[in-house]
C-alpha cells in the first residue's frame, strides 16, 4: 500500500447522525425517534435530486428542507424557530467512540482530510465541536463544484487540497452509495459497515470492508 492521504466522509462515518435524536425527541416525543431516520433519508435524497436537476442549494438549506418535509410527513406541527433549533443539532453531532484515537494515530503517518457534502462553515464547526480538528489536515466541501457526492465533480474537489494521485488516496465512508461513487471515480475505498448491512447493488464495490475505524487502523498497520 502506497497511500499518502486518507479521505474521510464526515456524517455517519466520523460523526454519528443519530446524535440529532435528543433535539427531535425534545420537541416530538416518541415521534422524534422516527423523525431522525426520515430526516437523514430525505436529506440525502434531496442532495441527489438537486445534483441531477442542477437546482443547487447548499447542504445547510437542504438539511432544513428535509427536516421540514419529514416533520410534515409525520403530520406534526412546526415553527421556523423549532426547525432552526433542531437543524442546529447537526453542528453538535458526537464522534463515534473510536474516531478521536484513530484519527490522532493515522495523522502521524498520513495526511488526513474530511470530504463532506456539508458547507465549509458547517464542516468546520462540526469538526471542532467534536474535538477532531487537531487530527485533520484538510476540510473539503465536496459541494464546492455545485453538486453533491456521488457526482465525480464532488470528488474532484479533493485535488484542490493535495497533489497526490488517485492511487495515493484511500477514501473511507460508512455510506455504501458514497463508496460506490468514490470507487467508480477511481479511488481505493474502505467501507465502514457500522450497521453490518448488505452492500447496495450499485456496481463498484469497496476494496476493503471493516466494522469500524479500528479495522482501518489494522489494515494500515498504523
Amino acid at each position: 500500500m502506497n497511500y499518502k492521504v486518507i479521505a474521510f466522509d464526515l456524517y455517519g462515518t466520523l460523526l454519528n447522525t443519530d446524535g440529532t435524536k435528543d433535539a427531535c425527541v425534545r420537541y416530538f416525543g416518541d415521534k422524534g425517534i422516527e423523525l431522525v431516520s426520515l430526516w437523514r433519508r430525505f436529506q440525502l435524497e434531496f442532495t441527489w435530486l438537486r445534483s441531477l436537476t442542477g437546482d443547487f442549494k447548499d447542504f445547510d438549506e437542504i438539511t432544513a428542507d428535509a427536516l421540514v418535509y419529514s416533520i410534515e410527513l409525520l403530520g406534526l406541527d412546526h415553527t421556523n424557530e423549532l426547525v432552526e433549533d433542531i437543524a442546529r443539532s447537526y453542528l453538535d453531532l458526537p464522534a463515534f467512540d473510536e474516531v478521536g484515537t484513530v484519527l490522532a494515530r493515522l495523522n502521524r503517518n498520513f495526511e488526513t482530510m474530511v470530504v463532506s457534502n456539508g458547507t465549509p462553515s458547517s464542516i468546520k464547526i462540526a469538526v471542532k465541536n467534536a474535538e477532531l480538528h487537531s487530527s485533520l489536515n484538510y476540510l473539503v466541501s465536496a459541494s464546492a463544484g455545485g453538486v453533491f457526492k456521488p457526482s465525480p465533480i464532488a470528488y474532484d474537489q479533493i485535488f484542490g487540497f493535495t497533489a497526490c494521485s488517485k492511487a495515493e488516496i484511500l477514501f473511507v465512508s460508512s455510506n455504501s452509495w458514497d463508496i460506490n461513487g468514490a470507487s467508480t471515480y477511481g479511488f481505493d475505498t474502505f467501507w465502514v459497515n457500522r450497521r453490518r448491512a448488505p452492500f447496495e447493488n450499485l456496481g463498484a464495490r469497496a476494496k476493503y470492508v471493516g466494522q469500524d475505524l479500528n479495522d482501518l487502523m489494522i489494515l494500515l498497520d498504523a
